[in-house]
């Protein structure tokens, strides 16, 4: 049986537990129930909560905050790696992993997935992204890009050789078999992404006041932890807090309507679940995500000049006004789901990639040169690095008396 490990550092998904992200929890399902034998690592400063019915194995590697137990915990990695002797390893964001490329077995497919490139500070190390994906490129067999234009930024950016480059869509496994039938007579609105400013949040508190003056007959459901909430509560909207995945995609498949005004996304993740659940994504039309390549404006979706709430509101009143055309979208959403993002796609596309790249350089004798140790080394690289770890790392260096954390490592 092929052996596959998958490794994260935990990137939140919406309704997501078990400290990963419903893209490598889905991946790793879908695998596992294809007879594939998977492992996920995870690597994370601390874990919320442990992941529950799961067919895949799983193991967390507590990141310590001193420089020794680092240095000794990416020796742990190392071993345990090389004595389960995977025949791939697909890497999700974790420094070092793509620290350790060289060094791995030449034989082992090595393929690393591109989240993409952002901008700003981040005072999670989980929310280290882009440069790591193409780190030791030269070692790698496939880097996995979540849209389009991304291969090509990849190649120009970062000179990764094209034939390299791979564009796999993310896919969601969704067994429902008959749609909600809707007549439009109230139109169900969900926004998922709570007060998160660069998931549009902003956009939707405009566009519910919008809504909110107009004389479409709505419903706001507004996903959202509990706190304060960002518009005054009414009849036409409902808050909900922290979801379970399986509450959130329940509550996605009674949704007439997603928006999604995402301003920094490489998916989103958000657009395949409303798709397979045919519920109409409204999106803004951000060029650097998958919304391009996943929605046909006025087919299975609609995608939003400018990020413009007035333009947001006439798109829904056009739909509220013609029963038909929320039918009909709403099957050609659930349709383009079927023929391209089922999990047997997901399966179709990542098969293909099983198999050896001749252009990888031989594998090198382990060695600090060829390791990330700490963030420090390479953070002058990267859009995003953590500040936390950063302070920390200097309070160590500097021998002030704090208490320096151990790593440890569990199966579950």
């Amino acid at each position: 049986m092929t052996k596959i490990i998958i490794t994260t550092t935990g990137l939140s998904s919406t309704g997501q537990t078990g400290g990963i992200s419903s893209y490598v929890h889905d991946l790793a399902t879908n695998l596992s129930n294809n007879f594939f034998d998977v492992y996920v690592f995870l690597v994370k400063e601390e874990i919320d909560s442990e992941p529950v019915d799961i067919n895949y194995k799983f193991k967390y590697f507590n990141v310590p905050s001193s420089y020794k137990n680092e240095e000794i915990l990416i020796d742990v990695i190392y071993n345990d790696i090389l004595n389960l002797n995977p025949n791939i390893i697909i890497n999700n964001n974790v420094s070092y992993i793509a620290g350790l490329w060289p060094v791995f077995p030449t034989d082992i497919i090595k393929i690393s997935i591109m989240h993409g490139f952002s901008h700003g500070i981040s005072f999670s190390n989980s929310s280290i992204i882009g440069k790591i994906a193409v780190i030791n490129h030269n070692y790698l067999d496939y880097v996995i890009c979540q849209n389009s234009k991304m291969l090509i930024d990849v190649n120009k950016k970062y000179n990764v050789p094209i034939h390299k480059l791979k564009y796999v869509p993310q896919c969601f496994k969704n067994d429902q078999k008959v749609l909600k039938e809707s007549d439009g007579s109230e139109i169900k609105v969900l926004f998922a992404n709570g007060k998160n400013k660069t998931k549009g949040s902003g956009t939707m508190k405009k566009l519910y006041e919008l809504l909110h003056k107009s004389t479409i007959n709505f419903k706001l459901w507004w996903c959202m932890v509990d706190g304060k909430y960002p518009v005054k509560k009414s009849e036409d909207v409902i808050f909900y807090g922290s979801l379970s995945r399986f509450q959130f995609i329940e509550k996605m498949s009674k949704s007439d309507i997603v928006i999604i005004p995402t301003q920094m996304d490489t998916g989103p993740m958000l657009v395949v679940e409303a798709l397979a659940n045919g519920t109409i994504p409204i999106c803004n039309n951000l060029k650097s995500s998958a919304i391009p390549d996943l929605i046909e404006d006025g087919y299975n979706g609609f995608k939003i000049k400018n990020n413009s709430s007035r333009k947001y509101l006439e798109t829904i009143k056009l739909i509220s006004q013609d029963p038909m055309l929320l039918i009909n979208i709403k099957k050609n959403a659930r349709l383009y789901y079927l023929n391209n993002l089922t999990e047997k796609h997901q399966i179709k596309y990542f098969t293909q990639l099983f198999n050896k790249n001749t252009g990888v350089l031989e594998q090198k004798e382990f060695s600090e040169d060829h390791i990330i140790f700490n963030h420090l080394k390479i953070t002058s690289k990267l859009s995003i690095f953590s500040f936390k770890r950063l302070l920390l790392k200097i309070f160590y260096t500097l021998e002030l008396p704090l208490q320096k954390s151990k790593f440890y490592t569990r199966w579950l």
